[in-house]
């Protein structure tokens, strides 16, 4: 199959998922059944959910990479970035998207956000494969319900090199089972 067809029909699916989960909001709307959200799509009890987590490591992996060979990240990464995690959802974590758009954006900034404030440490482990999230990780969805909230430079800067080292622990004893 034609890559450019495969990439034409992914997006499609995206234009299609994007405007049915609008249309299922209108519907919503005009019943009455309005979610009130205070200043973020996210509440505390989202990130208490598994699934959810690994969805976000998932689309904050793809988020790294393209930031990795586009360092201007803009708007058009973001988007990239969404459609990439949207047609890696059936493929990879065998179910539907749970993010929408609007929270990959949120999440997006406030990785930024906690990058910035770590002096640069890179959050390798952020978004890793952990079972329980690590400090930093919690710092991210801090900050995804709590946009206002003020982060110190020191105790994030501790948490990136506490995470950064136990990736690697991590990823060295997998090497020597293997």
């Amino acid at each position: 199959m034609n890559k450019s067809y495969i990439s034409e029909l992914q997006k499609m699916s995206l234009v299609l998922f994007l405007a049915n989960r609008g249309v299922c909001n209108i519907f919503a709307d005009n019943e009455g059944d309005k979610h009130s959200y205070s200043s973020s799509p996210f509440t505390k009890a989202w990130f208490l959910d598994h699934t959810h987590r690994i969805h976000v490591r998932h689309f904050g992996r793809i988020w790294r990479l393209l930031k990795k060979h586009d360092t201007e990240a803009t708007s058009r990464t973001v988007l990239e970035a969404y459609s990439l995690y949207v047609s890696d959802c059936l493929l990879e974590l065998q179910s539907a998207p749970v993010l929408t758009l609007v929270q990959g954006w949120v999440l997006i900034e406030a990785y930024e956000k906690c990058l910035a404030c770590s002096d640069g440490c890179e959050p390798a482990c952020c978004f890793g494969e952990q079972s329980a999230p690590s400090l930093l990780e919690k710092y991210i969805y801090q900050l995804c319900f709590e946009p206002g909230l003020q982060l110190e430079s020191g105790l994030l800067r501790q948490a990136c090199l506490v995470s950064r080292n136990n990736f690697y622990l991590l990823n060295k004893t997998q090497q020597l089972s293997d």
